[in-house]
């Protein structure tokens, strides 16, 4: 078996493990999709023994609260929005109207939608925090929360382990919390429902993605520079012109992007030739992401995902656009794009690869932004065994993949053309 087989079966076998205990495809209602390398958990969110839930707070709305354009099929990332969801959600939710007839039974319906998404909200401006689901799951002793993946193992993937007789933080749905039951909806689930969202069904098979050959490769310097605003996508988005009513930030998107710097090149020659097989270990766990303030969610995927109301002086798609059309002819299901929200992260530590390693391998692994995939090596520790096997540690916990919910088109209409 070549290096890249050997490197592409591992990857591949980590993504079904994953998939298979998190989920991440249309019967769970999310996709999984991996992340820049070099995404540490800071050291900061532990301080004398206790999560300090400021800074955990801080590093997930910096990291982790902008919508994202992946590809399901591949498990890939193409672009970041410049915006958050939280910025975005809340543009819409101050301003948004009613598309139907005023005081018909479906403005009503819609004008209730608003209200109640409003009235959870709470008054403008401000953060709106998010929090994790369980909150405690950096501190070193729990370690209930984390599942071995080692690819050695032929075994079916281990379920997760349990905490006082109860299910581990899996159980838990991931995604934006929704006000549905308290605004007397028909769904409090926890995410919009996708199929309620213009957003396309991320394929119709529950295998997992097929992992993508340009991304699971051993590089020193990773492909997050590489990384395509999103907005650049959304370029060709025409905005009306702005009323009185309209809010001042829905900025038109930059017409150009900056060009990505180069990458360093992939290192092709990974093991020697009377290498021993190539095997990676690591610990794994997923962390919920929920937008809650004082213990009710300020985030309502039902008014979100109703597609009867618009933003004056927005058009519709402005803020999160349609999916882009699928262009790959010969094999369509990976090709496709979506825009999603992180709804739940999974988390690694205690990463360690062992091969019989070659000189540009070693060379890459043991720089400051060796990575392999999505996995970053950075600092790693070196032990060597007798058969002449290197085993590169990576100790600290680092963000490694995302499950996400897709997000309907923001606005979901345009303006009502004006009465003559």
């Amino acid at each position: 078996m070549s290096d890249s087989d050997q490197l592409g079966a591992i990857a591949q076998q980590l993504t079904a493990t994953l998939v298979g205990i998190y989920g991440g495809g249309p019967e769970s209602g999310t996709s999984l999709v991996f992340l820049p390398g070099d995404l540490p958990v800071p050291a900061g969110t532990v301080q004398q023994g206790q999560v300090n839930a400021a800074q955990m707070d801080a590093w997930l709305r910096s990291g982790f609260d902008n919508p994202l354009l992946i590809r399901p099929g591949m498990a890939t990332l193409d672009s970041v929005s410049s915006r958050s969801a939280s910025d975005i959600y809340a543009e819409v939710v101050q301003w948004a109207k009613p598309l139907a007839e005023m005081h018909s039974d479906t403005w009503e319906r819609i004008a209730g939608e608003i209200s109640a998404a409003q009235a959870a909200y709470g008054p403008p401006g401000g953060d709106k925090p998010i929090v994790c689901q369980p909150d405690d799951w950096p501190l070193p002793e729990r370690t209930e929360y984390w599942t071995v993946f080692d690819s050695t193992s032929t075994s079916a993937p281990a379920t997760t382990g349990t905490e006082d007789g109860q299910p581990c933080p899996d159980s838990v749905p991931p995604g934006p919390d929704s006000t549905a039951a308290d605004a007397g909806g028909a769904s409090a689930s926890g995410t919009p429902d996708p199929g309620a969202t213009s957003a396309p069904d991320p394929g119709a098979t529950s295998d997992p993605p097929k992992i993508d050959a340009e991304l699971w490769q051993l590089r020193g310097a990773y492909l997050q520079s590489a990384l395509v605003p999103m907005e650049a996508v959304m370029a060709n988005v025409e905005t009306p012109a702005a009323d009185t009513s309209a809010p001042a930030n829905g900025q038109p998107p930059p017409s150009d992007a900056p060009a990505a710097p180069d990458n360093a090149p992939a290192v092709t020659d990974l093991t020697t030739s009377d290498s021993a097989p190539m095997s990676m270990h690591l610990e794994h766990t997923r962390v919920t992401l929920q937008r809650v303030l004082a213990g009710r969610s300020w985030w309502n995927g039902v008014f979100l995902s109703d597609d009867g109301w618009y933003v004056p002086g927005l058009a519709r798609g402005t803020l999160v656009p349609p999916p882009p059309a699928d262009t790959n002819a010969m094999a369509p299901d990976l090709g496709l794009q979506i825009y999603v929200v992180p709804a739940a992260l999974v988390v690694v530590r205690n990463l360690s690869v062992v091969a019989n390693w070659s000189a540009d391998a070693e060379s890459a692994l043991s720089s400051s932004t060796g990575a392999i995939g999505p996995l970053s090596l950075a600092g790693a520790q070196v032990s060597a065994a007798a058969d002449g096997t290197k085993a590169y540690t990576h100790e600290g916990m680092q963000v490694v993949a995302a499950l996400c919910t897709p997000l309907p088109v923001l606005p979901p209409a345009d303006p009502p053309a004006p009465h003559s």
